[in-house]
C-alpha cells in the first residue's frame, strides 16, 4: 500500500492498494475512489485495549470508549485507489506505527492499513460542549503498518528528552509517540468553577512528559465551530 499527500492547505490523502488489500478510513471520510473499491461493513472489531496504568489526573472507572465506526474498504481484482479530502487548512502526516505506537486525538485518525490495531487510550470528560461534547479522546495506533493522520492548522513538533514536559493548551496535543505520558489539569483559577458550562477547552491545560515526540497543532478546529473551513478574500 502506498500512501500520497497532496494540496495545500487543504490536503488529500491518495491511497494506492494493491489487488486484495484492505485499508480503514475515518467513517464517511472517502472523498473519491475507482470503480474497483468495495467497502465493507462498518462494524467494529478491533480487540480491546490491555489493561495498564492510567495517565495521571484521570478519575478510576472510566467508561468504555464509544467510538464510531470506521469504513472499510478492499480492491478487488487490481490495483485500487482511494482518496480523502481535507475539511479544514492543516497537514496529514504518514506515520509507521510498527515499531514505536502512536497515540492520537480521536479526531485525528483519517486511514490505516488494516493490520494497524486502534484500541483506547484514554475517554476525559473536562465540560460540557467541549470536543463535540464527547470529552477528550485518545487512541493508540500499534501492529504494523502506517496509519495517516489529519493535523488542523500549523503543526509544530517536539522531542522531549526523559523527564522534560512542555505544558500544552489540551486542544492543541494532535499526537505523540507512546513512550509520552500527560496529566490533564484544570487551571488553577479555574478549578473552583462548579457549573461545567462555564468552563471551556482553554481552561485545561496537559502536561505532556518525555522521553518522546509531540504533535501539535495550531487551530484544531472542531472544538472551535462545526462549519466547514470557508476561505475569506
Amino acid at each position: 500500500m502506498r500512501f500520497d499527500v497532496q494540496g495545500t492547505p487543504l490536503p488529500v490523502l491518495v491511497c494506492h492498494l494493491e489487488a486484495g488489500e484492505e485499508i480503514r478510513t475515518e467513517k464517511n471520510a472517502m472523498s473519491w475512489m475507482s470503480p474497483n473499491m468495495e467497502k465493507q461493513s462498518s462494524k467494529i472489531v478491533e480487540p480491546e485495549a490491555p489493561k495498564k496504568k492510567l495517565p495521571k489526573g484521570l478519575p478510576k472507572g472510566l467508561p468504555k470508549l464509544a467510538r464510531k465506526p470506521y469504513s472499510t474498504y478492499i480492491a478487488k481484482d487490481t490495483e485500487g485507489m482511494i482518496a480523502m479530502a481535507a475539511s479544514f487548512p492543516g497537514e496529514i502526516l504518514v506515520l509507521d506505527v510498527t515499531d514505536e505506537p502512536i497515540i492520537a486525538q480521536k479526531h485525528a485518525f483519517l486511514a490505516c492499513e488494516a493490520t494497524v490495531e486502534r484500541t483506547d487510550f484514554l475517554n476525559k470528560k473536562l465540560g460540557a460542549g467541549l470536543f463535540g461534547g464527547e470529552g477528550f479522546i485518545m487512541l493508540s495506533f500499534s501492529g504494523t503498518g502506517s496509519a495517516a493522520f489529519r493535523l488542523e492548522g500549523s503543526v509544530m513538533t517536539y522531542e522531549l528528552e526523559a523527564g522534560q514536559t512542555m505544558i500544552v493548551k489540551t486542544g492543541c496535543l494532535a499526537m505523540m509517540t507512546a513512550s509520552c505520558t500527560i496529566e490533564i489539569e484544570l487551571r488553577k483559577s479555574k478549578a473552583k468553577v462548579g457549573n461545567k458550562l462555564l468552563v471551556a477547552e482553554s481552561d485545561f491545560n496537559t502536561t505532556v512528559t518525555g522521553p518522546g515526540k509531540i504533535w501539535l497543532q495550531s487551530m484544531p478546529v472542531y472544538s472551535k465551530s462545526p462549519a466547514p473551513y470557508t476561505p475569506t478574500e
